[in-house]
């Protein structure tokens, strides 16, 4: 498996599999991330966001790490800016540049809960051909990208997996439907010692290929994700664990912060 496969399952596929309803009110907060294939270390990401006000901005860092340094010096980058409404934060636009081999650019624009603009470099619907779900028409209404996505605001941990999500990774839109919560153990630089985990299954509904291996086999599987509230009732990403076909991905934090 490709160092690129690993950042387009890994850090947006996967990512995406650590998402929900975002929060209302101002908040600050960070996680530093280790991306392990083959129990290795290959990625580190660094993401930051905050609101304050009627506005939020993320942003983030990408690098190659451990094994992931074989394939070059990979860097990436991503940034999201919008509005915080009564029912959530919503992007109004969005940047990832992926830098390395196989390198990926992606751009997208809102406006209220419409996708207005995207931008892909590569534009992959012309490798799908025939088999390429185009992000068209009432498809572009209704969904948030997956880094906004990556807050969730809850008073109990029972309900931060009761719900299903409607997220955007770049490219594709998904659903992602969370259950079954259970309390595990935390140790984790900034976290409580207790988070909830919760079992995902992982639907596409547009901007991809039917011919995508990976994203069939990842549509049969249960994803392991555990969440920590670092401040208040917000909870972020922790660990997850994702059974991609060529190998089982493992993301867990090193770090955890956050400030009211």
């Amino acid at each position: 498996m490709s160092i690129r496969k690993i950042w387009r399952v890994g850090v947006i596929s996967a990512i995406a599999t650590m998402l929900a309803v975002q929060p209302s009110s101002a908040v600050s907060l960070g996680a530093d991330y280790v991306f392990s294939v083959f129990g290795l270390p290959a990625m580190k990401i660094d993401i930051d966001w905050a609101s304050k006000g009627n506005r939020y901005k993320i942003d983030g860092k990408l690098r190659s790490a451990g094994i992931g340094r074989v394939f070059g010096n990979i860097k990436g980058d991503l940034s999201v800016d919008g509005a915080t409404t009564d029912q959530g934060w919503q992007p109004q636009n969005f940047a990832m540049n992926y830098k390395g081999k196989d390198p990926w650019q992606g751009q997208a624009q809102w406006s209220g809960q419409t996708l207005t603009m995207l931008q892909t470099k590569p534009d992959n619907r012309r490798k799908g051909g025939s088999a390429w779900i185009p992000l068209d028409g009432p498809a572009r209404n209704g969904f948030v990208d997956l880094f906004t996505g990556m807050v969730i605001e809850s008073d109990t941990a029972g309900g931060v997996c009761g719900r299903t999500l409607d997220l955007f990774d770049g490219e594709m839109r998904m659903t992602l439907a969370m259950s079954a919560p259970k309390t595990v153990n935390l140790s984790i630089k900034g976290a409580p010692k207790k988070g909830v985990q919760c079992q995902a299954r992982f639907t596409p509904v547009a901007g991809y290929s039917t011919k995508s291996s990976s994203r069939r086999h990842l549509a049969k599987q249960t994803i392991q994700i555990v969440w920590a509230n670092p401040v208040g009732h917000y909870w972020v990403p922790a660990s997850a664990v994702i059974p991609h076909k060529d190998a089982t991905l493992r993301i867990k934090a090193s770090r955890l912060y956050g400030k009211p």
